[in-house]
């Protein structure tokens, strides 16, 4: 496959769920956010900082929320129970997901042979198992 397949197919699922976390949020709102509470009370803590975040910076902080896997639905939740446009959350959401898929991706492409090599010097195994 090629990198930029594989990126695509990155975008395409991380948005997909992206949305949902937003439709939800839209749909249920405050009662979403509740939920994400309902985890722990450290986690109840999160939600309500995370909230001020979006509030005070939330173009910037939905472009970053999706490298910290526990703020990603959090932001597209409080997208969708803020009413933010579905336009704006969306080229947000690309941008952010491209960046996101781009680097990781990118990393395991560029390391992929001193991972190689690693992983055959720790565990014994042949070169090109």
């Amino acid at each position: 496959m090629s990198l930029t397949a594989i990126i695509a197919i990155t975008v395409v699922a991380s948005l997909g769920a992206d949305l949902t976390w937003y439709a939800l949020g839209w749909w249920r709102g405050p009662r979403l956010l509740r939920v994400f509470g309902q985890g722990s009370p450290r986690t109840a803590i999160l939600v309500q900082r995370v909230g001020q975040a979006f509030a005070s910076h939330r173009g910037a902080f939905q472009l970053s929320a999706r490298f910290l896997p526990e703020l990603n639905p959090i932001a597209a939740g409080l997208a969708g129970a803020t009413k933010s446009s579905m336009r704006h959350f969306v080229c947000r959401g690309t941008v952010s997901a491209v960046t996101w898929a781009g680097a990781w991706i990118g990393c395991g492409y560029f390391l992929s042979d001193a991972i190689t090599k690693t992983a055959s010097r720790l565990f014994g195994l042949p070169m090109g198992w």
